[in-house]
């Protein structure tokens, strides 16, 4: 787990930091390359961190007005719209999930 642990970690830290940057109207730092806290030393406790990110996520969706999307959110890139971040958040999981599924199939630890 330990050579998975800070890229499953920032997986789960785009969606928090989406949320977090949208709840406060700009991005703080570069939160995309976060190393996992030292508490998150095995499988489970990444995936119990995984667990609250996905509730908070989902908490934020569905409490969302339908025009939140459209609020300019401040960040390191740049100002733009929510749906942007959104977009940018998405194509950057994709990508790391990708690197995930390689690192698990080159393990052998997928099957």
């Amino acid at each position: 787990m330990e050579g998975l642990r800070d890229p499953t970690f920032q997986l789960f830290r785009l969606g928090l930091g989406f949320v977090d940057g949208m709840d406060r109207g700009r991005l703080a730092g570069d939160w995309r390359h976060e190393r996992a806290p030292e508490d998150l030393r095995d499988g489970g406790s990444v995936a119990r961190y995984g667990a609250l990110v996905r509730a908070r996520v989902g908490g934020w969706f569905e409490g969302a007005g339908p025009r939140e999307l459209d609020r300019v959110i401040d960040g390191p890139d740049g100002p733009r719209p929510g749906w942007a971040l959104l977009a940018q958040v998405t194509d950057e999981a994709a990508a790391r999930l990708r690197l995930l599924q390689a690192a698990l199939d080159r393990s052998g630890r997928m099957s």
